[in-house]
């Protein structure tokens, strides 16, 4: 399975915040969501966070255990992979930090596996970001949000395509949270799944 990566980017309208929130460029972006994951350790149970929990509804979180990290300021990061052999690829990874996760300035390129004279090699296309708009069950009632969306990569023969939400914030139960979603696909599932996540109780 590939490295939790984000790519370089170019400019898009599409994926600017609203005015007053703090963004950075996508090579920086990168390195601080890449800092925040490689700065948690792997954990056995999640535990208690101090963040809005954001999970996967019940028909995920039957899949199994998941991979969970944890970090000293109470951050984690949360991966459920569907174990049906039929269904290879398909993974909900959760990012959620205490302290505010800047958002895009723009649009990451896509990555590409393709034949670079005559060998394989990684080729980088412009592209523009998606949204979408999730109703999402939580305590206090439901939780709407416009994720905005790209995609991470195209996959290859060993890793589904990947898409990658930008940073967005929850409060809920006087907490807020900051995420960032990754979901693996071969079938095109992404909006789908990330419909199916809930704010925990």
């Amino acid at each position: 399975m590939r490295p939790f990566l984000i790519l370089t980017a170019v400019f898009s309208l599409s994926l600017l915040p609203a005015a007053g929130q703090e963004t950075l460029a996508p090579e920086a972006w990168k390195d601080h969501v890449a800092a925040l994951r490689e700065s948690m350790k792997h954990a056995g149970q999640l535990g208690e966070v101090p963040v809005p929990l954001l999970r996967p509804v019940a028909s995920i979180r039957k899949w199994g255990d998941p991979q969970i990290r944890r970090g000293e300021d109470g951050s984690y990061w949360i991966m459920y992979s569907n174990p049906d052999p039929k269904k290879p690829f398909d993974r909900v990874t959760i990012l959620a930090s205490p302290k505010p996760i800047p958002t895009l300035s723009a649009v990451p390129e896509m990555e590409e596996m393709a034949e670079v004279n005559g060998e394989l090699g990684i080729i980088r296309k412009p592209q523009t970001g998606k949204s979408l708009a999730v109703k999402w069950k939580a305590p206090g009632g439901k939780i709407d949000k416009n994720l905005r969306y790209f995609r991470h990569d195209s996959g290859s023969g060993a890793d589904g395509a990947i898409d990658m939400t930008d940073a967005f914030s929850i409060t809920s139960g006087g907490k807020t949270g900051y995420y960032v979603i990754s979901i693996e696909t071969v079938t095109d599932a992404t909006e789908k799944r990330l419909k199916m996540l809930e704010v925990a109780p």
